[in-house]
C-alpha cells in the first residue's frame, strides 16, 4: 500500500510529464497557424480544450497541495499528542501512580463512570504508588498519616471546613509570634500538601 507520500511523489511526476504533453501540444498548434493549415474555428476549439484540461490540472494540483499541507499538519499533531502523552506518563509516574496501563486498558465509559461515582461521593483514588508506601509503614505512621487525610478530606468537603480550618489555626497559632505563625503556617501547608497523596 502506498503512502501518501508516495502518492505525492507520482502525482508531482505525472504533473510535469502533463504540463511536458500540454507545451507539446499548444507547440504543435502554434506551428498549424504559422503553416495556416487548419482553419481558425478548428484552433479555437482546441486552444479552449486546452485551456479547460489546463485548469484541471490545476485544480488537481491545489487539491494535492492542500491534502499534502493536511498530512503534514496531522504528522505534526501526531507528534505532540505523543509527546503530551510521554509527558503525562512521566507526571502520572512521579505522583505514584504507576497502575497507567491498567487504567489506559478499560473502556473510557468505565473511567467515565467511575469518575462521576467520585465525584458524586466526593472521594479520589490515592495512587498505587503511595498505596504500596503506605502499607510498609510502621502502624504509628499509618495511624498519623490516615489522620491527617482524614483531616485533609472533612476539611476539604465539608459544610463547616473553613469555621472549623480557622478554629484549628486558631488553636494551633494562641499564643505565638507573627515569625512563630508563619513558621507554623509552613508546616501546615506541606501537611496538607502531602496529604492531597
Amino acid at each position: 500500500m502506498n503512502t501518501l507520500a508516495d502518492i505525492f511523489e507520482q502525482v508531482e511526476i505525472q504533473s510535469s510529464q502533463f504540463d511536458k504533453a500540454v507545451e507539446v501540444l499548444e507547440n504543435n498548434l502554434a506551428y498549424l497557424t504559422s503553416q495556416g493549415k487548419v482553419a481558425k474555428s478548428f484552433l479555437a476549439i482546441q486552444r479552449s480544450v486546452l485551456t479547460a484540461v489546463t485548469n484541471y490540472r490545476e485544480s488537481v494540483q491545489q487539491f494535492f497541495d492542500e491534502a499534502q499541507a493536511i498530512e503534514i499538519r496531522t504528522i505534526n499533531e501526531k507528534k505532540d499528542l505523543k509527546l503530551h502523552i510521554e509527558k503525562l506518563e512521566a507526571i502520572a509516574l512521579l505522583h505514584g501512580i504507576t497502575d497507567l496501563p491498567i487504567w489506559l486498558n478499560k473502556n473510557t465509559s468505565q473511567i467515565v463512570l467511575e469518575i462521576k461515582e467520585a465525584y458524586k461521593y466526593k472521594y479520589f483514588k490515592i495512587p498505587a504508588g503511595v498505596i504500596e508506601g503506605f502499607t510498609q509503614l510502621p502502624q504509628e505512621h499509618k495511624n498519623q498519616l490516615q489522620s491527617c487525610l482524614d483531616y485533609w478530606w472533612k476539611m476539604k468537603y465539608t459544610k463547616q471546613a473553613a469555621a472549623e480550618q480557622q478554629e484549628y489555626w486558631n488553636q494551633l497559632s494562641a499564643g505565638k509570634t507573627a515569625l512563630e505563625k508563619m513558621e507554623l503556617w509552613k508546616k501546615a501547608k506541606d501537611v496538607f500538601y502531602l496529604a492531597k497523596f
